[in-house]
């Protein structure tokens, strides 16, 4: 039985979509179907003698990451203190998860002008809130504000968000490739945030990327989680262009998280 490394992945995925295409284009089902279609894109590089990042076009071999902190609820002392941390351990690009604009503020003030400050707020709004609220935070120069209103596929008000000139964000939780369309060809997001683990793996990765280039449109794929979908995002991102960093959880741990492996966290 012949092996085609590069093509066997995408059509087992598609497969295995038409399979279950009853349980839904997103949920659990989806995300189980993810984890299938990273580890066949693992084994498929192992029977080819190839990285996997080279298989997906990878012109280099490290990616920057930046830092994605934890919410602190609000308090403009408490954001400041993780906002100098992270920027001390040489994080050049940081996101906070907080929704008050005077604690986006006070991590505004906290670092250098040239430092990149993006803002995750996680769904919380209205449109009628979320554009005055996007519109008072334009001043703080932001790489952009994630997933501003609720329900996150709500691309009409996304749209109307948007037009406060703050670059809006979203993507994770897209249903499917279906929903990655709507969110491009409704002009919704200046940042498109595939997620591997949600969305089809790595060869739903590879579609949207094709997508959103003929969109004009920028890939930073969404990674706040460990284990091996933050290595197949690595290796996904190192196919992007080089301002495009991984996402990395601004979180210590005591001991190592993989055996045989190290991401550095590089600002």
């Amino acid at each position: 039985m012949s092996f085609d490394a590069a093509a066997q992945p995408e059509v087992l995925n598609v497969a295995a979509q038409r399979a279950f295409h009853s349980y839904g284009s997103t949920g659990p089902t989806m995300y189980a179907l993810s984890a299938v279609d990273i580890a066949l894109w693992n084994l498929a590089g192992q029977a080819a003698g190839v990285p996997l990042c080279r298989m997906l076009g990878a012109s280099r071999a490290c990616v920057d990451g930046y830092a994605s902190l934890v919410s602190y609820d609000n308090d403009p002392a408490e954001v400041a203190r993780p906002v100098h941390r992270v920027h001390a351990e040489g994080f050049t690009q940081i996101k906070l998860h907080e929704t008050s604009a005077d604690a986006i503020r006070a991590a505004r003030e906290a670092l250098p002008a040239e430092v990149e400050l993006m803002v995750d707020v996680n769904c919380p709004w209205s449109v009628e809130e979320a554009a005055p609220q996007a519109a008072r935070l334009h001043s703080q120069g932001l790489a952009w504000l994630e997933e501003p209103v609720w329900p996150p596929d709500d691309y009409a008000r996304l749209t109307r968000v948007r037009r406060s000139g703050v670059p809006i964000a979203a993507g994770e939780n897209a249903a499917g490739i279906a929903g990655i369309r709507q969110y491009l060809e409704s002009g919704a997001v200046d940042v498109l945030q595939p997620r591997v683990t949600k969305l089809g793996g790595v060869t739903a990765v590879r579609e949207v990327m094709t997508l959103a280039n003929r969109h004009g449109v920028r890939v930073v794929p969404h990674c706040f989680f460990y284990g091996p979908g933050l290595l197949a995002t690595a290796l996904i991102v190192a196919s992007l262009p080089d301002t495009v960093a991984l996402e990395m959880p601004g979180v210590h741990f005591e001991a190592a998280t993989y055996e045989g492996h190290e991401l550095e966290n590089r600002g």
